[in-house]
């Protein structure tokens, strides 16, 4: 397309000297210029050029020419017309720039004979000056006629509804403007060698494991916060609540103290707040305070009882004593308290205390726990008997592996005969029990001992 810029519409008086100038670079000589260039332009078009264009115009079909060529016609005679409409408005400039001047001539017959005097007066002085021995002031030289012309070419705008015509850019056979690059050799780079690919592959781990290793931190860093958040509210719970749920702020203190002993390391504190606990559990199992902190309805004091009841459970399975330990944990499950509610959550918590006795129990206690837990996996509460599984299935697999119980003997015969249960259970109880026990022989078993 065509780049053009509007003159103003306003009429304006054209210049008073000839248009047609030999100096000064006006619109007729860039009319001129824009031709010969066109013309070039369309030599080397005809001739392919190069680059993408070029190679597209050689390797296109003679329609594709035709059409080009139909194209560039079409552009030559546009431009041609409006050559001859611009030459058209200059000669009618021309014209009136005549009949302008003519009449001010005419207009200035009336001064003639001043500009006589005055020329007369010039001529004395001269001569008076020369009589002096001065010399004459050089004249100042007159702007040639041609330049002035040119000047005011230049200068003056063109009649209204004028055009002035710049270069057009360059087009391909399609009518798009071509976008032109200048072509810059680039060596290639040779493949990387076996060293450099495994340094790379080396660089790329490395900045993996910082990555993992900063996210693991953070999250840490996030949990730290959140546990410190959960253990100042349970504080204030504690202090306000803990005589009513027979757990004080310093018993929770010691609850915080074994819980930290299983998760960070065994400080020296912590090894005697565990110590402590686990003596109160062989002394008096239900009034402990790993069960007493079982019993409120509370999330912050309940998990952090069930680590500290890992950590005893580890330092009794450590000091030999995982056999008492099982003693008095079952006592606490033929025990419940009257409320369903906080019987449910006494018993699944020293479930789970139990299931960390494992691979340190004899064949006789694992065999005494499988019957009572068996009693349990069709009770009232379907979450006991979920955790009464899960504690059987920790309980066996490594007995199982450890040659304390064979695998064909009562592992074996508790899954065929909860399969049997399962088939000829008539009642709810009766079908989750079986349940359990096919969910406990499983998870000691694996899953193949079913097929």
């Amino acid at each position: 397309k065509n780049i053009c810029r509007r003159r103003g519409r306003g009429l304006s008086t054209p210049p008073l000297q000839p248009l047609t100038t030999t100096m000064g670079g006006g619109n007729a000589q860039k009319s001129a210029m824009a031709r010969q260039k066109n013309a070039e332009k369309a030599a080397k078009e005809g001739q392919g050029g190069g680059g993408a264009a070029g190679m597209k115009a050689r390797s296109a079909d003679s329609s594709v020419h035709a059409a080009a060529i139909a194209e560039r016609s079409a552009l030559q005679a546009q431009r041609e017309e409006r050559e001859r409409l611009k030459k058209e408005k200059e000669a009618a400039a021309e014209r009136k720039a005549k009949k302008l001047a003519a009449s001010d001539g005419k207009g200035a017959l009336g001064g003639d004979d001043a500009a006589a005097a005055k020329k007369k007066k010039a001529a004395a002085a001269a001569a008076a000056l020369a009589a002096a021995g001065g010399a004459p002031a050089p004249k100042k030289k007159k702007e040639p006629k041609a330049a002035a012309a040119a000047a005011a070419d230049e200068a003056a705008p063109a009649p209204a509804g004028e055009v002035e015509e710049v270069a057009e850019p360059e087009v391909d056979a399609d009518g798009k403007p071509v976008r032109v690059f200048h072509e810059v050799d680039i060596p290639e780079r040779p493949p990387l060698s076996e060293e450099e690919l495994a340094a790379v592959r080396a660089s790329i781990e490395e900045r993996e494991r910082i990555s993992a290793a900063y996210e693991a931190g953070e999250a840490a860093t996030r949990a730290a916060a959140a546990e410190a958040e959960a253990v100042e509210k349970a504080r204030a719970v504690v202090a306000s609540k803990g005589a009513g749920w027979k757990v004080s702020p310093a018993d929770f203190e010691r609850i915080l103290s074994a819980a930290r002993s299983s998760a960070a390391g065994k400080a020296e504190a912590a090894e005697a707040a565990t110590a402590a606990m686990l003596d109160e559990l062989l002394a008096a199992a239900g009034g402990s305070l790993l069960v007493r902190a079982l019993v409120p309805d509370t999330k912050v004091l309940r998990e952090r009882a069930i680590r500290a009841g890992a950590a005893a459970m580890a330092a009794a399975a450590a000091a030999g004593k995982a056999e008492a330990t099982l003693a008095a944990l079952e006592s606490v499950l033929d025990a419940p308290p009257s409320d369903a509610a906080v019987a449910e959550r006494v018993a699944t918590g020293v479930l789970s205390s139990v299931s960390r006795l494992a691979g340190s129990l004899q064949a006789a206690s694992l065999l005494r726990f499988l019957g009572r837990a068996r009693a349990l996996f069709g009770g009232e509460s379907a979450a006991v008997g979920m955790e009464a599984a899960l504690a059987v299935s920790a309980l066996l697999r490594p007995a199982i592996c450890s040659g304390v119980l064979a695998e064909d003997a009562e592992p074996l015969s508790l899954l065929r005969e909860s399969l049997a249960a399962v088939k000829a259970a008539s009642s709810a109880a009766e079908a989750r029990a079986a349940a359990g026990g096919v969910g406990a022989a499983v998870g000691s078993l694996g899953a193949a001992a079913i097929g």
